[in-house]
């Protein structure tokens, strides 16, 4: 298996030898390296995500740590905002509703 380096918060990379597996699978070959735990990780979206990086690059992140990234998310609701959110959308739709009954 193929080494990933971590230095200065950016990642250095070893090419991935050809006996090289996806750590999720099990059978293909690995294609891309994981960029959070450095397994090697094929193209299939049962295995990885894969998302555009930099000139042109692949960023994966392999299942496993997709699940472990987001167990650690948490959905921030700010209900003050949304009730101002609201009374906008009401007002507007208000103003709407005044226009055309003013143009008929």
């Amino acid at each position: 298996m193929s080494v990933i380096n971590k230095s200065d918060n950016y990642f250095t990379y070893n090419q991935i030898t050809e006996w090289d597996i996806c750590v999720t699978c099990d059978s293909s070959q690995a294609k891309e390296l994981c960029r959070n735990c450095g397994h090697g990780v094929c193209n299939e979206k049962k295995c990885c995500q894969i998302f555009p990086h930099i000139n042109g690059t692949n960023y994966a992140i392999c299942k496993s740590c997709t699940r472990t990234i987001e167990k650690k998310l948490v959905a921030i609701v700010n209900h003050d905002e949304l009730r101002l959110l609201k009374k906008k959308i009401h007002s507007k739709i208000k103003k709407t509703i005044k226009k055309i009954e003013s143009s008929e």
